[in-house]
This record gives C-alpha cells, structure tokens and sequence, in this order.
C-alpha cells in the first residue's frame, strides 16, 4: 500500500512539471530559419523565446526582421498578380 501511495504522489509530481527550453538553442534555430527565408517558422521560434525570456531584445528584432521580410515577399507576389 505504501508502495502504491508513493507512485500516485510522485506521479502526480511529475505530471506537474513542464519542460523547460534552451532559449539560445531556439534562438538559434529562429535565425537559421530566417536565413533559409522560412519567416513563417521564424516567428513562431521567436515567439517562443520571447514567451520565455520576455527582457531580451533580440527576439524582438529578429522577429520584427523576418515579420518585415514576410510582408515584402507578400507585397511582391501581389505585384505579379
């Protein structure tokens, strides 16, 4: 019975942990993505540094970068239109 008390409990504790992230990994990986002009993926790695470490500036302006680019490719796909 104590056994089975001890699994629920820690159970219950690991359930309750979230993953942590590498910020410099995902930034990272954010620029690399803005580099092959993937600025849709970009964003969403930048998002996820800013969600986490909201007090750093260079999320925002890679972001702003590839959000900057995304709106130049969409304006020239207009053009040709």
């Amino acid at each position: 019975m104590k056994k089975a008390t001890l699994f629920l409990i820690l159970q219950i504790f690991t359930i309750s942990l979230f993953a942590q992230i590498n910020t410099d990994r995902v930034l990272a990986i954010g620029r690399n993505a803005l580099y092959f002009e993937d600025y849709v993926l970009s964003i969403q790695y930048f998002n996820q540094v800013i969600k986490s470490k909201p007090w750093l500036a260079e999320p925002y302006f890679y972001r702003a970068v590839a959000k900057i680019n995304l709106e130049i490719g969409r304006a020239s796909c207009r053009e040709r239109v």
